[in-house]
């Protein structure tokens, strides 16, 4: 290598932003070929750092994003004990209102067995619903990744993480069906702490009698019910938040809060007259109401529900 060959490589380098530590070799006074090679070797060095951080920054911008996607639906982890309340995903309890015992995942499959932390958490998510955003058609998934929904061909939980049309399958939908709701006031105002569903299979939506989920002695299964008849409590589904009771401050700034005045309509006993109560409110006339207007009361009862469908459900 010569002088001048030294030379291309001193302006070609000034453009990679090293210009001082060439012209601090010119000052050396020697352009011998043993300069040559340190050079270079201080040139590689700079390529493979700029290489190194394109890596990192690819990186972390794929971390990011991964980030973004997983805040969408925030891990188990990361959520409050309390998820029902405003601002975050609502988890709940299934406690079946014949045997008084809670649905669980067990190995992904229903069942009434706590093997693991959360096994009793749900997620319910709507797929259909109402104008006034009750929900009609939900799915019912794990709160535990990848939140795998209930299947009625086997009762099991299914669906995986690359599994993108696994909400799709209209045979993990399930129609709901209120049975009645419990309203908690304190003070003036309150909000809907629990409620009673029943749970068809979306697939016999058309038919006389349609298929509920149920618990019996032996297990979860499916059961055949007319739908102009009494859901039994077998096939009856309390559904309440997991974690501790709304604070006051939270009842005040929450959307699904109903005023006692408007509640007590649908209540009998008294229950806008007591300070700290609460009261089962039936719902079996909501769809008359729906129809032909129906009486107070029962238009009161229809406030009730979209009050638990913002407190119990997910937005589809």
């Amino acid at each position: 290598f010569g002088s001048s060959h030294f030379g291309s490589n001193r302006f070609s380098t000034c453009k990679l932003g090293s210009q001082f530590a060439i012209l601090a070799d010119m000052e050396s006074g020697s352009d011998s070929d043993p300069l040559v090679q340190p050079l270079r070797s201080r040139l590689m060095p700079q390529w493979k750092r700029l290489s190194l951080m394109v890596g990192v920054s690819l990186c972390l911008a794929l971390a990011l994003k991964g980030l973004e996607v997983k805040s969408r639906t925030p891990s188990p982890s990361a959520m409050p004990v309390n998820r029902s309340l405003l601002g975050s995903e609502p988890r709940v309890h299934l406690t079946n209102v014949k045997y008084n015992k809670k649905m669980t995942n067990q190995n992904w499959q229903a069942s009434v067995i706590c093997d693991h932390d959360r096994c009793d958490w749900f997620k319910l998510q709507k797929r259909y619903w109402a104008e006034d955003g009750e929900p009609t058609t939900i799915l019912i998934r794990t709160d535990e990744h990848p939140q795998a929904l209930l299947d009625r061909r086997d009762l099991g939980f299914q669906g995986y993480a690359l599994d993108g049309n696994k909400c799709d399958d209209h045979r993990r939908w399930w129609d709901v069906y209120p049975v009645k709701a419990h309203f908690h006031q304190v003070n003036g105002q309150g909000y809907v702490d629990k409620s009673i569903y029943a749970f068809a299979t979306h697939d016999t939506r058309n038919q006389q009698k349609r298929w509920f989920l149920a618990l019996f002695e032996e297990g979860f299964r499916l059961q055949l019910l007319d739908v102009n008849g009494e859901i039994p409590e077998t096939a009856q589904w309390q559904v309440e938040s997991c974690g501790t009771a709304f604070s006051p401050g939270e009842v005040a700034g929450a959307a699904f809060v109903i005023p006692v005045a408007v509640a007590s309509a649908a209540v009998t006993g008294g229950l806008a007259g007591a300070g700290v109560g609460g009261a089962w409110v039936t719902t079996a006339a909501v769809t008359g109401a729906a129809v032909g207007g129906g009486s107070t009361a029962v238009l009161e009862t229809k406030n009730l529900l979209e009050a638990a469908g913002k407190a119990f459900f997910v937005d589809w």
